[in-house]
């Protein structure tokens, strides 16, 4: 957990059973040793797949909606991301490319998302593409609200 703004990180098929920080370098250990961890970008020329899921929100609104689009700020990528939207922990819609425009820098980019997926609680998860590297600042959104008795 990153103590600064509590965001948590999960490692996944990883065989440690510790991991420290020593000397600035991130170091695991397991039953076959103490490896360096966490530096690369690969591993083992496999590429590393990434993503992260903000919180499951009803976005300040009870009522059902539709997300139109979503700005992406302060975003820094080596490569393609996508992403997809969760609507109510069950119906997911098709994965968005964003596509890497600038070499280098802090890019902004608009995703059209599709309006068929509605919704009152929403979340996205946003991933990376072929083991790109990628960082987001902030993530805006373009609601729609549906009308009463509109399905």
């Amino acid at each position: 957990t990153n103590l600064k703004n509590s965001a948590s990180t999960q490692y996944t098929n990883f065989n440690y059973t510790s991991m420290c920080q020593f000397n600035g370098v991130m170091l695991g250990a397991g039953q076959g040793g103490l490896f360096k961890a966490c530096c690369g970008t690969d591993d083992n020329d496999t590429k590393i797949d990434a993503y992260f899921i903000p919180i499951l929100t009803n976005f300040g609104d009870p009522r059902p909606k539709r997300l139109r689009h979503a700005y992406i700020s302060g975003g820094d990528f080596t490569g393609d991301i996508k992403c997809n939207v969760t609507g109510d922990e069950k119906t997911v819609s098709p994965e968005y490319t964003i596509l890497r425009e600038s070499t280098e820098g802090q890019q902004r980019r608009r995703v059209t998302l599709g309006r068929g997926l509605s919704f009152t609680h929403g979340s996205f998860k946003f991933m990376n593409v072929m083991g790109s590297d990628f960082s987001i600042d902030s993530v805006h959104l373009d609601i729609e609200q549906k009308q009463h008795g509109i399905k």
